[in-house]
This record gives structure tokens, sequence and C-alpha cells, in this order.
């Protein structure tokens, strides 16, 4: 299950071949393929080709109500949520559908529009539980998941918030009364320094796009290994 790509292709390919079956291994990606990062043809490319599984991230759902694709959740002005989405990394989209991809962005954008909310696979880990894949924070909405109004949250909803102007961070979801929950939570969305793992969710977010900034710290994008939880991790490489 590998964290928010963001158009980072050569990171992406990287984290694969740290992968002990490579791309014959079932991938399954979180959502947000695209943005930031100058490669995200590249990667909606090899994961609609490769017919990998993938849940919609709220990158993917911006760019695809910027385009009228579908009536937006709660946005009713098309030209707010183009600016939106450029603003938020919506410009390196663009310009990765230049020259090699021309043309194929219609393509993607229709394959985005049918991605699934969530994912669950009847697979237990060692306490039982079976896997429930969403970008955000889904974990407090599973037994809402099949209701309409719960697909933005599942999206959306976030693990961790700011405490102070410093941006520190701290998780402010706890295992209490998720531990009678026969499902473990995989999602991204919100960007951690290290994987957080709990015996009921995991976020693998590790902000690999961030790495492309000057003077960042290194950022990684992370896979974790169904059932067995092991996490791999690669550096930002673009």
């Amino acid at each position: 299950i590998i964290g928010d790509v963001h158009g980072c292709f050569k990171s992406l390919m990287a984290l694969i071949d740290t992968l002990p079956y490579k791309e014959q291994s079932k991938l399954v990606f979180v959502g947000d393929l695209v943005d930031r990062g100058k490669y995200s043809a590249q990667v909606v490319e090899f994961v609609k080709n490769g017919g990998y599984d993938c849940v919609l991230g709220n990158h993917e759902a911006v760019m695809i109500q910027a385009h009228r694709y579908e009536e937006a959740e709660g946005i009713v002005d098309t030209y707010s949520t183009k600016r939106l989405w450029k603003l938020n990394g919506g410009r390196n989209t663009i310009s990765s559908y230049f020259r090699a991809n021309a043309g194929k962005m219609s393509e993607h954008l229709a394959w985005m529009k049918n991605l699934p909310r969530y994912l669950e696979f009847d697979i237990a880990d060692e306490n039982g539980k079976t896997l429930f894949i969403t970008h955000g924070f889904g974990l407090p909405f599973w037994k809402a998941r099949n209701k309409k109004e719960t697909a933005i949250k599942l999206r959306n909803n976030r693990l961790v918030k700011r405490v102070d102007t410093l941006k520190i961070k701290e998780h402010y979801a706890y295992e209490e009364g998720f531990m009678a929950y026969p499902v473990f939570n995989v999602f991204g969305h919100d960007v951690v320094d290290n994987v957080v793992m709990t015996q009921s969710y995991a976020a693998i977010d590790t902000g690999c796009v961030y790495g492309r900034l000057p003077k960042s710290e290194i950022m990684y994008l992370s896979a974790l290994e169904w059932p067995s939880k092991r996490i791999y991790s690669v550096p930002y490489q673009g």
C-alpha cells in the first residue's frame, strides 16, 4: 500500500524496486497521485495501465471538479475550483501533460472519476483485523462508509493537527473506541515524519514531494506491506 505520490514518479519507481516482488506485488495506492511533483501524468499512466487499485484522493477530486467532470461537493464556482487546484500543485500537473503525454488528460480524468472512495480486503492481520484503505483518516467513519455524505469525510479527515505557529504537530486521534472495530485503516493525506502505526490504523504519507523544496529535510515515499506491516521507504528522488 503506497502513500501519497504527488507526481514523484522517480521516487515511486525507486520504492517499487525495493519491494520483494517489485511490480508483481499487488500494489494499492491511497490517492493523491497528482500535483506538486513534476511527473503527475507519468504516475497516473503507470497506475492506470498497471491496473493497480487506488482510492480517490482530495487532489484528484479537485482536479476532476476543476475540469467540470462532475458537480463539486460543496463547491459551485468552477473558476475558483480551478484556481484552487492550480495554487495547490495543479500547475505542475498541467506541465506534466505536455509533450509525450499530450492528449492523455481527458483519458486520465475519466479514469479518476471512477476511483472508489475506499477499498476493503478480507486479509486479516495478527489481531484478526481486515484491511480498510482510505485517503484521509477514515476509521471514525467506517460504520457509515457507504453513506453518500461520508465520501468527503473519508477523503479529507485528518489525523494530525498543528498545535502552534511553529507548525509542531501532534496526533489527536487515539485508539480508544477503535479497538473494537474489525478493520485496520491504512491512509495518507496527513504528512507525518515517520509512519504512524497503532493496532487500529497506520498513516503512511511521509511527505515525499516536499523533499523537492530548497533546504527541506529529507522526505520519504513510504509503503506498508500487508499483513506483515513491514515498512519500505525511499527518500525523494524526483
